[in-house]
């Protein structure tokens, strides 16, 4: 529709030449446009380049990160569960405590019943894993006041 309009208004002896200007145009465009098309694939491959650097950087990090915290988990876990059983040691055998025995090799006699204003809520060790909680500690503690020694609003 394009030539035969084109074709009419400017004439038999004219349209050769302005068909090959036309074409000469159109192919300037079309490698304009692959031009910038490669340029375009060629910074996204090097920006998914860089990506992937990056994941991989960040990936050995995390990786180190994690191995580090587990290994300090695992040394405070066995410095506290070695610090509970020497801890009930001493609560359930002072002699042993003084004179150096509760190390935690042996098992510890168990601790003594709590009174019985905590005796409700008193649990068992944490996780069998040899530690006392602060309300299975034995005697009266003056910093503590049990819900029932509080007075009650308004009085």
């Amino acid at each position: 529709m394009v030539f035969v309009i084109t074709l009419i208004v400017v004439g038999p002896h004219r349209f050769p030449g302005i068909a090959r200007q036309a074409g000469h145009y159109y192919r300037m465009a079309r490698r304009y446009a692959s031009e910038v098309t490669a340029d375009v694939r060629g910074a996204i491959s090097e920006l998914e380049a860089e990506v992937e650097t990056n994941k991989s950087e960040f990936e050995d990090v995390s990786t180190t990160l994690s191995e580090g915290l587990t290994a300090t988990v695992d040394e405070t876990r066995g410095e506290l569960e070695a610090l509970g059983g020497s801890t009930q040691a001493a609560v359930g055998d002072p002699a042993a405590a003084a004179t150096g025995a509760g190390n935690g090799a042996t098992p510890a006699p168990a601790a003594p019943t709590p009174p019985a204003s905590n005796a409700a809520s008193t649990s068992t060790t944490a996780g069998g894993s040899g530690l006392i909680t602060p309300r299975e500690l034995p005697g009266d503690d003056a910093d503590i006041e049990s819900t029932a020694e509080r007075p009650a609003d308004g009085e």
